[in-house]
């Protein structure tokens, strides 16, 4: 890990979360975090710092599709859905490929 990427790194996990523009603060480290690690800044979503290159959609789909997905916990649905939507909305071009859940037996 480069000196950049750690200090950016370090400095987005001391954020306090309840400090006036916090959420500006930490969109712009993550923003800072992506060019450090070498994604194109085309590739940054430039409201909240993440980081929307083809890589970042690939490890993505690969966590969710590396196993079953009957999503029966809650947490799983739940963030399988924010995933779904975050890239849907970002990236449509990409989603034809998108793992789908199974059917979940009752």
């Amino acid at each position: 890990m480069s000196a950049p990427v750690r200090h950016y790194a370090a400095l987005l996990v001391t954020t306090d979360p309840t400090a006036p523009d916090a959420q500006a603060t930490m969109a712009d480290l993550r923003a800072a975090l992506c060019l450090a690690s070498g994604v194109h800044l085309d590739d940054i979503d430039p409201a909240l710092g993440y980081d929307m290159s083809r890589r970042s959609f690939d490890t993505a789909r690969a966590s969710w599709g590396s196993g079953p997905l009957g999503l029966s916990c809650e947490r799983l649905r739940t963030g399988y859905e924010r995933a779904t939507a975050y890239w849907a909305a970002r990236r449509p071009e990409w989603m034809a490929d998108w793992p789908q859940p199974e059917a979940v037996a009752a």
